[in-house]
Order: structure tokens, then C-alpha cells, then sequence
């Protein structure tokens, strides 16, 4: 190494590198239990060190590469340099060198190769035309001596002379460190190197794959830039980091592949949505619920309200029912939900087995895990688009779909104004057509269904095994309630109608001293009120019956009103019937009466053995009498 002063200009450049180079055979199957092995790390200049140590990467390739280039202060190569050297199967060690010295080196244009085969160490030197071959033993163990002269990310520590990390940069995959290497003893002698590390393994890398043939770094173009950033599976890991979960889930995350059911109502899809037209009162908004069927892909119940809140939820699951109970059909065999405004019922209504045999809460913010979703954008596309102007966007490309608005320029500078607006009547109006359009039109899978609309399907595949509505449970959860009471044990006032128990016996079931109960009744499209059950500390009372009122007059009494009458004798003879079945008998009063006293005789009892069979067999609890009395009174 030619000696420099110091300048503050520019230092003497050597790149010393060290490259593994796996050959065919050899140890490419060995187990890796070295440093930076399967995992990324933080490539420092002391694990450089540790993992370019020649004896490893020995033991892990079949053979170990150097390249080196000098550099002068100018930036001008003195010479470049490639070393191999190859494990002969763990007893020798075979080396191969090659040294080509520039005209700016110190030596002048020369060109060096040697060899060495752990016994015998071969040079052969060219310069100025003139060539020189000496052949020579290797002193002591070859291999050792082979071992020595491999070049390697020396600690400087070992040579009295410090080295300084100058720059950590990433190029092209590779980690660069630029560092400085100064000697103890020679204040005007230094140099600087540069490493290329693989970031996974700490490994150096051929620094001919990063620059370029004058020994700059490489200047990549911005074809390559691109080339590179988009290969489909760089592509997906940028997706990945710079994308929200959101954008990453719709765009780039698999998605499984299904399809519907055969049967109707064996799944029924819900979501919500704002209607496309505004308010003339508030510019909002309605917000819409529907119940889809999957496979028919129906509307099977729907609701509105000005805000999206659980009423609008209760509504719909009201209209669903009050469809299901007007046709007959069975409890749907499943419900797919959202977890905004259903999770409040999910240990309760909307657990399984409770209503439904099976229900499914979707992932919030994934449309495509929720059928419904789909379908709120057929039902858009195939019908509301086609009927009404001003539903779409301003900015939408397609003018079937764009929508006229005027720029409102005040103090916000965001507002836009709709070329028209709607009552609520309008709106909803609009809605329940649209709805019964979009049942009564063909189904999309016409290969399937030829001919059919999507209410033909509904009704033709309705599920033979749907179970019964449990109308005591729907009106425990989405009926209407009031708290009222057990009068002259027989009925409660719920709506201003008088409704029976079912019989007397109900009394039995109230807690002591208690007649009040909450009923829960569920009502008609006119709000009639069609099914009343009674609840006291959260049990199920009784189903009550609306039997009806009779005209006092005779001489106006139809055959309903005699029917009416009937029923309500039969009610109050099952009531004396009870009263006489579950009457108290008399009770008096006795005198008590004095006993003579009686001699009583010792007898000696035999020992009791708590072990024998007999014994067990024989020793009973006491009778309760207390409960066989009251079993008696009852």
C-alpha cells in the first residue's frame, strides 16, 4: 500500500470485499446455524466482521470469492484483484489469485497470478513483457498458511489502527458502509472502504453487481426504478405498506369464492343505506335498512328512518316478520348481520339458536364479505337509476349516472346544492316501488331459473325444514311493550283491549304478592295489535287471548256477538272449575284433650352398624310433611 499525506481534499479508496459463491455439490444442504441465518439483521461493522470470518463462510460454501479494488485520492484504480479459494472436502485448502496492477499504481502496468494447493505455492508475475514463474514448498501446514493469506474484514484493532463508520446507506438491495481506517503510528496514513452487505445474512456482496465499470455506484434509470417497483410481488408488499387495511383488504387480499343457496330463506343477507335523493326539510338523507334473501335475492323486509339508529333496525326485522307470518313461512335458517347496530342482540336475539339457528356477524368495513351489500348495488343500478333523476355523483365519467348540482359559494366553500329535493312521503314512496320492481323482476341467473322473476324464485325454493316463528321470543325482543297487570284473575289491558289468560291456571306462575307483568305485543302493517305475551322477571307468563266484547242488546246481537259471548262463559266456567278443583277445605278449632301418661319400658337397643346393607337399605330421610301439606292444600 502506497503511503499518502493527509489532505483534506480526498482519502486513498480501497474496497476490499468478500463474496460467498455456493458451486454445485459441496455444503448447500447444511444446517445454517450462523449469524444472520434466515432472519434480517442489523448489519453493524461488528457483525461484518463476525460473519465474513473466511474460516465460516468456508464451512457454509464450497467457496469463498475476494475482489478488490484500489483506489488512489483521485478516484483513479491502481489495481483490482480476485481471490478463490475452494475446501477440498475438509483436507486441503486450494487458492487462486489474480492481481492486475494499473499505470497509476506504484509498480507500474503488472499483472500477478498464483496458486496454491496446500504443498506447493506457485506465482507467476508479468510486467513490461517480461515474465517470471517461481514455484515454491509452503512452510509448516499449508492449509493454516493458505488460511492466512486470505484477505478478510480484519478487526483494524489488530493492526494499530482504528476504523470509523463514515455512512450507512441501501443500495439496490444491499447495505453500504462507507468507513475510515486510521493508523495508531501513522497520523498521515489512512484509507477509506466500502462494504456492500447483504441486509438478510450480513454477507458481502460482489461489488460489481453495484457499480459501474469506472467503480462509481450505480446510477439506476428510472425504467429500472419502475421495472423493478412493479413486479407483481413487489408490488403487493408496497400495497401492503403504504395502503390503508381498508384499500389493502378490497384491493389486494384473496377473497374466498361462493355461491348461493339453493333453498329460500336459508339465508337472509341485511345491510343499510342512504337513499340517493335529499330531504327538502334537512338536504339529508333517508337512511334505508333491507332484509335481502340470497337465494332469490328478494327484499323480504324494509324499514326508513331520518337516522341510522336501532328503531331502524327494529322496523326492519318488524316488516320481515309481518311478510313471513302473512305467507306462512318458516323462521329463516340464518341471518348474516353487521356489527354496528345489531352487536347489542348478540348474546340475546341475534344468538344462535335463540331466533335464528345460525347467524353470522360480518367484518366491519369488508362490503364483500356482506351479500346485501351487492345487492343494494344491483337494486341501484338495474332500477333506481332508470326512475329517477339526480341519483349518482357530479363527478361520475357516465352521464346516465352524473348528477346537476350548483357550487354554493359561502364561508365553508363546500357546499353543493341539488337541482331538486323531495318530501319524506316522496322519497319513501319511491323506495317501496322501486322495492317491488326489483322483487318482481327476472332473476340474473336466468340459465338457472329461465323465465322466473326474483319473487317466483322466493316462493318455488322456499326451505322445507325452516322451523316456526317463536313469536314469544320476537316479541320479547322487537315487539312494543307496556307494563299492566293481572285483573280479577283473568285478564290485562294492552291498547286499550281487554285480553284474557289462557286459563287460571296462568295464576300459578306469578310470584308471590305480584300481579304486575310486562307484555310484549307485536302488531300488523296498520298497527293492529295481533300477538300479546305476558313476562314477569324476565319468564314467560302466558299468551293472551283477545276474545272480544258482545252488544248488551238482545235485540242487536249478531252471530259474532253471541260467538263472543260463548267464549267468555267458557273462560268463567273454567274459572269457578278451578275454584272448586283447588278449594279449601273447613277449618275449626279443637280443644285439646289431657293424655294419661303411660309407663314407658327400657328396652336395650341393639348396636347399629351405618355400614350394613341392611341398614341402608332400611334408613330413610324423614318425611317432609310441611310440603305434603301444602301438596294437600294445593
Amino acid at each position: 500500500m502506497k503511503n499518502w499525506k493527509k489532505t483534506g481534499i480526498a482519502a486513498l479508496c480501497v474496497a476490499a470485499l468478500l463474496a460467498g459463491c455456493g458451486t454445485q455439490g459441496g455444503k448447500d444442504d447444511k444446517e445454517d446455524d450462523t449469524i444472520g441465518a434466515g432472519t434480517p439483521m442489523d448489519v453493524t461493522l461488528e457483525t461484518l466482521r463476525e460473519v465474513n470470518d473466511p474460516c465460516m463462510l468456508l464451512e457454509k460454501y464450497d467457496a469463498v470469492t475476494v475482489n478488490i479494488q484500489g483506489t488512489d485520492r483521485d478516484g483513479e484504480v491502481t489495481y483490482n484483484a480476485r481471490l478463490q479459494y475452494t475446501d477440498w472436502d475438509g483436507e486441503a485448502l486450494l487458492m487462486s489469485s489474480h492481481y492486475n496492477y494499473t499505470a497509476n499504481s506504484g509498480p507500474g502496468e503488472e499483472e500477478l497470478w498464483s496458486e496454491g494447493c496446500g504443498s506447493l505455492y506457485a506465482t507467476r508475475m508479468t510486467s513490461d513483457d517480461t515474465a517470471s514463474l517461481n514455484i515454491y514448498p509452503i512452510p509448516g501446514e499449508g492449509t493454516e498458511y493458505l488460511r492466512e493469506m486470505l484477505p478478510q474484514c480484519t478487526d483494524p484493532a489488530a493492526k494499530n489502527a482504528e476504523e470509523t463508520l463514515d455512512e450507512r446507506s441501501e443500495q439496490d438491495g444491499a447495505v453500504l458502509l462507507s468507513t475510515t481506517t486510521r493508523f495508531d503510528d501513522q497520523d498521515d496514513y489512512y484509507y477509506t472502504t466500502l462494504y456492500y452487505a447483504d441486509p438478510e445474512t450480513g454477507e458481502l456482496f460482489n461489488p460489481d453487481d453495484f457499480t459501474d465499470k469506472n467503480g462509481e455506484p450505480r446510477v439506476l434509470s428510472e425504467t429500472t426504478i419502475n421495472n423493478y417497483l412493479n413486479k407483481p410481488k413487489n408490488r403487493v408488499l408496497i400495497e401492503h405498506k403504504l395502503s390503508s387495511w381498508t384499500t389493502f383488504m378490497h384491493e389486494q387480499m384473496p377473497h374466498v369464492h361462493r355461491h348461493a343457496p339453493e333453498f329460500s330463506f336459508s339465508k337472509i343477507s341485511f345491510d343499510d343505506r342512504d337513499l340517493p335523493r335529499k330531504l327538502k326539510d334537512t338536504k339529508a338523507r333517508p337512511k334505508a335498512y333491507y332484509a335481502y334473501d340470497v337465494a332469490s335475492q328478494c327484499v323480504v323486509g324494509f324499514a326508513y328512518n331520518r337516522n341510522k339508529n336501532v328503531d331502524l333496525v327494529v322496523d326492519m326485522f318488524r316488516s320481515m316478520f309481518r311478510l313471513i307470518d302473512r305467507k306462512g313461512w318458516g323462521c329463516p335458517a340464518q341471518v348474516e348481520v353487521e356489527n354496528h347496530l345489531m352487536s347489542q342482540w348478540k348474546d340475546s336475539f341475534l344468538k344462535a339458536g335463540v331466533m335464528f339457528p345460525f347467524v353470522r356477524f360480518c367484518a366491519p368495513q369488508n362490503s364483500q364479505e356482506k351479500y346485501a351489500e351487492q345487492m343494494n348495488g344491483a337494486k341501484k343500478k338495474a332500477v333506481e337509476h332508470r326512475n329517477h333523476l339526480g341519483i349518482g355523483r357530479f363527478y361520475a365519467k357516465d352521464r346516465h349516472y352524473r348528477t346537476e348540482s350548483r357550487k354554493v359559494f359561502d364561508e365553508q366553500n363546500d357546499t353543493y346544492e341539488d337541482k331538486q329535493y323531495y318530501s319524506w312521503d316522496e322519497l319513501v314512496a319511491d323506495d317501496m316501488r322501486d322495492v317491488m320492481e326489483f322483487n318482481n323482476s327476472l332473476h340474473p341467473n336466468q340459465k338457472k331459473y329461465p323465465g322466473m322473476t326474483r319473487w317466483q324464485v322466493l316462493e318455488a325454493n322456499m326451505n322445507p325444514n325452516l322451523e316456526p316463528i317463536n313469536k314469544a321470543v320476537l316479541a320479547r325482543f322487537i315487539g312494543d311493550h307496556v307494563e299492566t297487570s293481572v285483573r280479577r284473575n283473568s285478564y290485562c289491558r294492552v291498547g286499550y283491549t281487554d285480553w284474557w289468560l289462557s286459563g287460571t291456571g296462568v295464576l300459578e306462575r306469578l310470584a308471590p304478592n305480584n300481579w304486575k307483568v310486562d307484555a310484549y305485543y307485536l302488531t300488523d302493517d296498520d298497527g293492529n295489535i295481533t300477538d300479546v305475551y305476558i313476562y314477569q322477571n324476565g319468564m314467560l307468563v302466558d299468551k293472551l287471548q283477545n276474545v272480544g266484547t258482545f252488544n248488551t242488546a238482545d235485540c242487536e246481537q249478531t252471530d259474532a256477538d253471541r260467538t263472543v259471548f260463548v267464549e267468555q262463559q267458557k273462560k268463567i266456567s273454567g274459572f269457578n272449575a278451578y275454584i272448586k278443583n283447588n278449594a279449601i277445605s273447613g277449618v275449626g278449632v279443637s280443644k285439646p284433650r289431657p293424655e294419661k301418661e303411660k309407663a314407658v319400658e327400657a328396652v336395650e337397643l341393639p348396636s347399629m352398624d351405618m355400614e350394613s346393607p341392611a341398614l341402608q337399605e332400611t334408613f330413610l330421610p324423614p318425611e317432609d310433611y310441611s310440603r305434603k301439606a301444602l301438596d294437600d292444600f294445593m
